[in-house]
Order: structure tokens, then sequence, then C-alpha cells
């Protein structure tokens, strides 16, 4: 209708059409041709709708559960006629708890606009408290309840989530065998992919994968600061990146808190979903947490050859067969023996937690972990005094010297200086710039270590660490742009970093510390082409999901928004090593 005005109008804008038509009249704007109704919804539709029975106007209204809102027209003759008309939004296929009540009655979960808000909120690192003040500023109903409800769908649909997400790592897990076994065949031609999933290998024939890991915790800290109530741990495959195992531990329950709060610690709460599975020190959550992710991807009749992970000698010792389990595998009527901090050779403590029947993995080491020692242990050399002993001991004798005058100026007896026989700890010039390029040096060297075939390749790429640094180009590979410059003869002379005869007492000290870090068994323990970066990117999804400001430890809701993260990180990445 406005386009055909318009057109009769030769070209006048809307405004000029507005001018010619007749002034506002109630609810209703008119002109020469058009009628428009400006009103709510509900009033438009009430004079336009009529009762299909007796023909009486039908009376609207939306009622709302939760944020969902349906549509309801009621006959107004309420005593002569009963007819009613009721449009609801989409239905969630959420199943009813065994407890839950009558199937008849109508709840917030039954909607599926109020899963997906919640669902929204979680991903969004939200909770009940933002979801109502995110309604009752937008003029929603049901802003005040909000909370209450929030936590009751979120535990309706804690199940569904779960499921999914275990499902989804199942299906990680089988990627994974299925790039482990690539196009192996047994001796009749069949795809032993296909015979594993079919249950139909022997333990011998099961597939060996290796991996990833490291434990996250919910709570802030720093330094030895172990006081989380929950952890969370992953196990990722080197081949896809993905997630093939999982686990959660936890030291809280909201439900049996509450219970403690009125009664006393010895009368027991009643039965309930305690989220409780660990009792203990935080800090012993992450071998508990590995074990049980050992255990998992067992039963799923695959073996976990290698870990990579931090230096934790918990972890070590507690996937270890127990010292009973280890002389009955071995043959052998003697404990196991270990060496101390002591250097002495005791027996091996019995923490191992592996079944007898299960074997024992291999452990090696993370790059970037021992990439983060090295670093710590030269910025602690460059941060010591920048002066030398003897540049020390003279301003020493230049202090004396000055009390010894002003004391006799004064006509006092000189003063007796006691002797510092402390050993004085300098950096030997060290500085950051030194921390920085020696660190990268190192870590450049790591990721090379994957292409070498021999010992001794491996042993000139460590030793480059530190030769390279002090401008000897002779165990560089083609990477040393120096060491081309000084083959072609085109080398600047002013652009190198150290020199040996300059520097001879900072190369010492830094070839002693650099010495364990360089060694043959240290180098072939970090050619696994593998890191715990992508377990790294996880933790900061979940603290992004889960803040850290915020406990969920007592609930469903953080292993919700563990689930969450899963689903949202399925392809981890891998930074700057392959």
């Amino acid at each position: 209708m406005v386009e055909e005005l318009a057109s009769e109008n030769d070209g006048d804008d809307l405004s000029s059409i507005a001018d010619q038509s007749s002034p506002k009249q109630g609810n209703r704007l008119s002109c020469s041709r058009v009628v428009i109704e400006v009103g709510p919804v509900s009033e438009m539709l009430t004079r336009h709708l009529s009762c299909l029975k007796c023909q009486n106007p039908l009376a609207i209204s939306f009622p709302t559960t939760g944020i969902a809102s349906s549509c309801k027209l009621v006959c107004t003759d309420e005593v002569k006629c009963d007819y009613v008309s009721l449009c609801a939004p989409a239905g969630a296929d959420i199943p009813l708890d065994d407890n839950a009540g009558s199937a008849k009655m109508t709840r917030s979960v039954d909607f599926a606009l109020n899963i997906t808000c919640v669902l929204s909120f979680i991903a969004c690192r939200d909770g009940g408290t933002e979801a109502e003040r995110v309604l009752g500023l937008n003029g929603l109903p049901n802003s005040t309840a909000m909370q209450s409800a929030f936590s009751k769908i979120e535990q309706r649909i804690s199940g569904p989530i779960q499921e999914c997400t275990d499902e989804i790592v199942l299906n990680n897990l089988r990627e994974e065998v299925k790039l482990t076994f690539a196009d192996q065949t047994d001796d009749n031609n069949n795809l032993l992919c296909d015979l594993w999933l079919q249950k139909k290998l022997s333990q011998d024939q099961w597939p060996r994968i290796g991996g990833s890991t490291d434990m996250g915790w919910q709570q802030k800290g720093s330094g030895r600061l172990r006081n989380s109530k929950s952890g969370h741990a992953l196990f990722i495959g080197p081949l896809t990146r993905k997630v093939v195992a999982k686990s959660l531990c936890s030291k809280a329950c909201g439900k049996c808190k509450k219970w403690y709060m009125s009664h006393p610690t010895t009368e027991q709460p009643p039965q309930h979903n305690c989220f409780i599975n660990h009792a203990g020190k935080s800090g012993a959550m992450e071998p508990i947490a590995v074990l049980a992710m050992y255990k998992c991807i067992y039963n799923q009749e695959v073996t976990l050859e290698w870990m990579a992970c931090d230096d934790n000698s918990s972890i070590k010792a507690k996937l270890k067969w127990s010292n009973e389990d280890h002389m009955k595998n071995n043959n052998a009527t003697e404990i196991p023996k270990v060496v101390n901090s002591n250097v002495n050779l005791v027996d091996r403590p019995n923490y191992g937690g592996i079944p007898g029947h299960v074997p024992e993995l291999t452990f090696k080491a993370d790059p970037n972990h021992g990439r983060k020692i090295l670093t710590n242990e030269l910025c602690d050399l460059a941060l010591k005094n920048k002066t030398t002993p003897e540049e020390r001991e003279k301003k020493i004798q230049k202090k004396q010297q000055r009390l010894i005058e002003e004391a006799k100026q004064k006509g006092k007896p000189a003063p007796n200086f006691k002797d510092d026989k402390k050993d004085y700890e300098w950096n030997l010039t060290m500085t950051k710039m030194d921390v920085r390029q020696l660190s990268k040096n190192f870590g450049y060297m790591i990721r090379t270590l994957k292409n070498k075939n021999t010992d001794e390749e491996m042993l000139n790429s460590a030793a480059a660490v530190l030769e390279h640094h002090f401008d000897n180009h002779k165990f560089c590979g083609s990477f040393c742009r120096r060491k081309a410059k000084q083959e072609s003869g085109k080398l600047d002379e002013g652009k190198h970093c150290r020199e040996k005869g300059k520097d001879d007492l900072l190369c010492e000290r830094l070839q002693s510390m650099l010495k364990r870090f360089i060694t043959l068994d240290a180098s072939k323990e970090v050619t696994h082409s593998l890191d715990t970066c992508a377990n790294e990117s996880f933790n900061d999804t979940v603290a992004w999901v889960a803040p850290k400001n915020k406990v969920y430890a007592g609930s469903n809701s953080l292993c919700n928004r563990m689930s969450v993260a899963i689903v949202q990180c399925p392809n981890l990445p891998t930074i700057g090593y392959a």
C-alpha cells in the first residue's frame, strides 16, 4: 500500500504523505488510501479474533515459564463457552528423573528456550545471578526466580551433557586408534582397527598410544600454595590432538556443607548424589586423576605406552606396580630399590596403583617444562650481584678507610671491622638478554631433535645451544645464518653475542648449568614430538568457562562447564611444536 501511494504522489517522500493524512485518531493513523493500526499486539488480536464456537471476542494472554512464553486464547464468555487455544513453545527432550513427580506438571525444563538460555550463560562463564540481572534489566518476566530455576535446569540437563561428552571422548579415542593402526591388517587381511572395534584382538595386539597430560586447578594460587577444592585433568592424543580421557577430582559437596551447618559432624547426611571423590591434599589430585584416566583407557582395550607430563615424581610413583606385583611380575624376591635424596639406596616406597595385570608405561619429559626450569635458573644467575668480588672488596676497603679518617678527626679510636667471609655470588656479567637468547636456543634445539637419527647428531645439536651463543658455530645446522656468512667470507665481525676469551667465567658457569639439560638421555626424552601446550590451552578455556574467583566444586556445575569446554575445543592447538 505504501509503494502504491508513493507512486501516485510522483516520488514524494513519506514525510509529505504523512502531512497529507488526517490527524491521529486513537490507535489508527489514516491517509487517503492507507489505514495503519498502532497498538499492543494483544489489543489488535482481541479485536480481530473471534471464538470458533460462539463468535464472541477472545482474550489473549502470554503465560511464561522461565523465559519461554506461550500464547493462550480464551473465550470471553467463560460461563457459556469453554473454548481455549494454547500454543506452547518448542519442547525440550529431557527425560524425567525417577523422583521428579507427575509427568503432567509444567516444568521450566519442558521448553527448549529455557535450556538454551542456561547453556548460553554457562558457555559465557555466567550463572543464575547474571541471568537474573539480564532478565531484570530487560524487563522480562520471572527475573527474581531465575537464579533458583537456573540451578534446577542445570541439574536436570547435567545427565545428557555428561552422556554427550563421554560419547565425544570415546569417539576421539576411536579416531586416535584408527590413526595409530593406519592400514595394518592381520594374517587374514582384516583391518586391525575393525577387529579392535569388534573387541576381537588379544591383549598383545591392542593398540599402543601415547599422549600428554597436565592438571588444572580451579582455585587461585601462587608458588606452592595448593588449596583448590577441585582439579581437572585430560589426556590428549598425539595424532588427533583431541581429548581421549578426562578426570575430575573434588573435595567439596554443597549438600553436605549445608547439612553440617545445622547438624553435628557425627551425623551423616541423607542419601544424595555426593560430589566428593577425593580425600586428602589438593596436590595429591594429579596422580590420582592420571591413574583414573589410565585405567579408563585400559578398559577400552587400549594400552597407554608412554606419557608426556611435568617432571612430577608423584605421578611416576603412582603409575607403577606395587612392590608385591613388581616382584611377582619380574620373578624377583627382593623389594625394588631407589636412590633417595641423600644418595642412599633404599627400598622403593610402595605407592604404585596400577594393577598387576595392567602393563606399566614409560614417561617422557615435557620440553616446555624443561625449558621453563632452565630459564628460571638462568634468571637466578642474572639477578645476582652485578659487581665482581674484587670491585666489592675495593668498595669495602674504601668505606673502612673513610670511617677511620672520620674517627681520627673526632679524636676517637679507630673502629674494629669484622671480616666478611661470606661467599659473594655475582652474575658473571649475565644479562636478561642472555637469558632470552639461551632459552630460545634451547627451545629451538628441542624441536629439531625429532629429525635426528643418530646419537652424535643429537649431541651436536645440544652442544650448539651454548656454542652458538659464544659465536662458535661448529655444531650449528643450516638454520644458522652466521655460519653461512663465515663460510662465504661475508661475516660482520661487529655482530655477535659473546666471546669465550672475554667471558670465560660466564661460559664455564653456563656449561655447568646446561650440562644436565643437554645430555644424551635428556635429549632422547624430548624426541616424542609432543608437549603439554594443548593441555595448558584447555586449562585456559576451563578458567574462562569456570572463573577462578567462583567455586563450582560443590555441585555438578563444574563438571558441566568442563564438558562445555571439551565441546568448544574439539581440536586443541599445538603451539610451535608438532
